[in-house]
């Protein structure tokens, strides 16, 4: 998982994005106004691929102007542009998140959020692939066991916790319960064992994150 950290100014932004790709990028030019694949990678952190790259483009856009982000699409070179308006990523509010998407949406949400510290309050399991050979099989196994799980609010919920957003962070991310964060990913499939409260339908695993704001200083 990546940070995004917020750009100050939609030149800044242009800038990151029109880079001239990585070496092996040969018709890609930096500061011609024309942002390719190879350009948009680079700048995503990714070395191939465009799906994770449009989660980058969403959330680092976020904030600006609609004037501003139509002048970032149209930089794209159009078979790219057309991708991305194609594939856009949806943004959801956490309370909204099960109602809204399905398994395999890349998604935004942002609000405060909450450490899921204790394991016996959250059941989730998640699917596992295990390949041997040509063959995959998939296997569930506890999401704590892969990932730090954090619950995302709606701001005017963030009391209440009645409806959240489930999301799956690396291990060795933190974030302070209060903290605004927005995280980028994609939504998967969330299992409980027969019997079990069913608290959400899925969860995002996270590929980009940025930190939007502090939470309120603990009282002493």
């Amino acid at each position: 998982m990546l940070e995004v950290k917020a750009f100050k100014s939609v030149n800044d932004l242009i800038g990151e994005l029109d880079n001239g790709g990585r070496f092996y990028h040969l018709f890609s030019h930096a500061d011609d106004k024309i942002v390719t694949k190879g350009e948009l990678a680079k700048a995503a952190g990714q070395l191939v691929g465009a799906n994770n790259a449009f989660l980058f483009l969403k959330l680092a856009t976020l904030g600006f102007s609609e004037a501003e982000k139509f002048a970032i699409l149209n930089m794209l070179e159009p078979n790219l542009r057309e991708r991305y308006r194609e594939s856009m990523p949806k943004v959801i509010n956490p309370s909204s998140v099960d109602h809204e998407g399905k398994a395999g949406d890349a998604v935004v949400v942002e609000g405060p959020v909450e450490h899921c510290h204790d394991k016996t309050q959250f059941g989730g399991f998640i699917m596992i692939p295990i390949t041997v050979g040509e063959i995959t099989t998939y296997t569930m196994t506890p999401i704590f066991d892969n990932y730090a799980v954090y619950r995302v609010f709606d701001e005017e919920n963030r009391d209440s916790k009645e409806r959240c957003a489930v999301i799956a962070v690396p291990l060795n991310i933190e974030f302070a319960d209060g903290d605004r964060v927005r995280f980028a990913g994609y939504l998967r499939d969330l299992e409980f064992n027969e019997g079990e409260v069913r608290t959400n339908s899925y969860y995002l695993e996270a590929t980009y994150y940025s930190r939007v704001g502090k939470g309120p200083s603990p009282t002493t």
